[in-house]
């Protein structure tokens, strides 16, 4: 039998914890068996999801004082909360390229701007946009007025 010897110690230790992302309220969703997370534990806690709660409240809030503000009954409620959903959905969802050469991810994760930054480019480039219609209308316009023939 060899006897240990300092030099075949190691120095340190390495301990990995593992803790469950999941808020308290959904703990109840952690696997117990010690073989991963499940697959709505690793959906509930992607960094996509995260991003798109994140998103959902800040603009669901202020569809909601919209709401609130507009005296519509609670009935149109469902419909803020739609929209706000569809907003949130198009701001942090992930992009496909099918225009991309071999070996190259098609797929590809959107900005993760913060909303502020988000509505400040919106805000700038509607002011642009309706900088150009003020110097020429009638170029904006023309569409309005000229027919078109659909053929058949």
């Amino acid at each position: 039998e060899k006897a240990l010897k300092k030099k075949d110690l190691p120095s340190s230790v390495e301990i990995e914890v593992v803790r469950s992302r999941l808020p308290a309220q959904l703990q109840w969703l952690h696997s117990k068996d010690g073989k991963g997370n499940n697959w709505a534990e690793r959906i509930l806690t992607a960094p996509g999801t995260e991003h798109f709660l994140k998103i959902w409240s800040r603009v669901f809030a202020i569809g909601a004082s919209t709401w609130f503000i507009s005296g519509y009954s609670r009935a149109s409620l469902p419909m803020y909360t739609l929209l706000s959903g569809a907003v949130s959905w198009e701001l942090s969802r992930c992009c496909h390229d099918s225009n991309v050469g071999g070996g190259v991810a098609h797929c590809y994760r959107n900005r993760r701007d913060p909303l502020s930054t988000i509505l400040q480019e919106a805000y700038s480039s509607v002011a642009e946009k309706v900088k150009e219609v003020a110097e020429n209308p009638r170029q904006y316009a023309k569409w309005l007025f000229q027919p078109t023939l659909v053929s058949l």
